[in-house]
């Protein structure tokens, strides 16, 4: 069993499937994607907070590693470990189980900057606002313990 928070579960639907009845790479990264927003949301960075900011989340780089398939009918969850952050980056890795086998089936590394998107303006990287920050650089002992 996983030691780092688990941020996304999902059974998987058909409409996730590609032509050979496995799921499709695309589900993998937006399930990725939602486990992302969800680690994000632990620390602040809710709909709220972009509104309220105009700061969000850039995926810079992510490199997904495909070792199982899944089904539809199977129950998946993701959890994420924290393993570098500067003021404006984190670096995480993402890791999908299915919930029936607990093996893990797939996994992506990705570099994810905080960034202001102000109206009228392109997308500027921003640094964490200190509570956010705070909280992630505990999260980051924690998980290099």
């Amino acid at each position: 069993m996983t030691r780092f928070p688990i941020v996304y579960r999902r059974r998987i639907a058909t409409d996730w499937l590609d032509s050979d009845g496995r799921m499709a790479p695309f589900a993998f990264n937006l399930a990725f994607s939602r486990a992302t927003d969800d680690f994000f949301a632990l620390f602040g960075l809710t709909p709220a907070y972009r509104d309220e900011t105009f700061c969000t989340i850039y995926t810079l780089e992510a490199r997904t590693y495909f070792l199982e398939d899944c089904h539809a009918g199977d129950d998946i969850h993701v959890d994420s470990r924290l393993i570098d952050l500067d003021a404006k980056r984190t670096h995480l890795v993402l890791t999908m189980y299915r919930d029936d086998t607990a093996r893990e089936v797939c996994r992506q590394e990705a570099l994810i900057m905080h960034m202001r998107r102000e109206p009228g303006l392109p997308p500027v990287g921003a640094p964490f606002p200190d509570p956010m920050f705070a909280g992630l650089s505990a999260t980051l002992v924690d998980h290099r313990d």
